[in-house]
């Protein structure tokens, strides 16, 4: 169904014509029905009244109360025309406080355009120097002034041409202080005179950080999908230069971790060169410890000796000791046997032990 018809018919709905309704008696269905068209507003519309919202236009005192009402608070009034100004027609407001009932009536001044207190409420003056708080104020050119002075003002500097002549000084030097701000204005206004190439540039730097959002969160989302966060709620923050600096501070940082491994993987036993003893000073005590570094070539004949040795040691041993013990007292043992050569090793419940196979190191 077309636009057209469907307004129509929601123009026409809720609207019913009575049958003794007449177009030409009646005119239309609020003439018809005995109301007006504003309903409850226009109920004193034969006397030329209706009913508004009034907003009070400047702070001012209530005569009835003696209590302030504020700039912008509302009021229900009854409009109606009073006078012309000209050709332009003079309204008369009339209201009750909302504090306590009295009767305030406002007038509009289209002479000096402004309001004008007529009964129960005195307006609060509030007068100040545009030029103390370096406000613009607003100028014309017949009268060489400005529009906050009063009608008697402006009419003496119309018809009063030494008047003029006064003012004519006083606004040249206005003109020469404001002058400079003025053209700072005007330079500020023309980075923006050209329209075309303006939007044309915001819409470029639009178009490519759309594009760097879009690429982040391409990368976003392709790291939930790697760590199985899809469908979360775990947002990911944009990267800053505080980040970038501490992940290169920590590819720097040595944590220790690539020493444990190597120390991990070194053999038990080093292969290098032949066994050798080295004795600490003659008057010391304790038993020489040596570090043992064996050749590939006789490896096999000390690993087949040293296994016999444990094995003989644990058949006849009554007390089973570890078995890093056991290799260390064999090979201090062994040790011993070779600088002092002896003929047989005398355990320690006095018997004749045969658990020690002796090799030779010079094969």
């Amino acid at each position: 169904m077309p636009m057209r018809e469907l307004l129509g018919e929601r123009k026409g709905t809720n609207k019913y014509y009575p049958p003794d309704f007449d177009p030409a008696k009646h005119r239309n269905l609020n003439a018809y029905h005995g109301v007006h068209a504003l309903r409850e507003r226009g109920r004193k519309a034969d006397k030329g009244i209706i009913i508004i919202r009034f907003e009070m236009p400047y702070n001012a005192w209530c005569l009835s109360c003696k209590k302030p009402i504020g700039m912008g608070v509302r009021y229900n009034a009854e409009k109606k025309k009073v006078g012309m100004y000209h050709s332009t027609p003079i309204f008369q407001f009339s209201m009750n406080c909302a504090m306590c009932a009295g009767r305030i009536v406002m007038q509009t001044d289209p002479q000096n355009f402004d309001y004008v207190c007529i009964e129960g409420i005195r307006r609060k003056i509030q007068t100040w120097d545009p030029e103390e708080n370096e406000q613009i104020a607003l100028c014309d050119l017949r009268f060489h002034d400005c529009y906050y002075l009063d009608f008697k003002e402006r009419q003496k500097l119309s018809l009063d041409a030494m008047y003029q002549v006064e003012h004519g000084v006083k606004d040249k030097e206005k003109a020469a202080l404001s002058n400079p701000v003025l053209s700072e204005l005007e330079s500020d206004r023309e980075s923006f005179k050209d329209d075309f190439a303006l939007n044309y540039l915001a819409r470029k730097q639009f178009r490519e950080a759309k594009k760097l959002q879009n690429d982040a969160n391409a990368r976003d989302e392709a790291l939930k999908s790697r760590l199985s966060l899809m469908g979360t709620q775990i947002t990911i923050l944009r990267e800053t230069d505080e980040d970038r600096t501490k992940a290169k501070l920590m590819r720097l940082h040595h944590t220790g971790h690539s020493d444990r491994i190597a120390e991990s993987q070194m053999p038990l036993i080093k292969i290098g060169k032949p066994f050798r003893l080295k004795r600490k000073q003659e008057n010391s005590c304790e038993p020489p410890l040596t570090q043992q570094r064996i050749e590939p070539h006789w490896l096999a004949k000390r690993a087949s000796a040293l296994a016999v040795s444990v094995n003989q040691a644990c058949s006849s041993s009554t007390s089973r000791e570890p078995l890093s013990r056991a290799l260390q007292k064999n090979i201090r043992k062994n040790a011993t046997k070779t600088d002092e050569t002896p003929s047989k090793e005398i355990t320690d419940n006095g018997q004749t032990s045969s658990s020690l196979v002796p090799y030779n190191d010079s094969e």
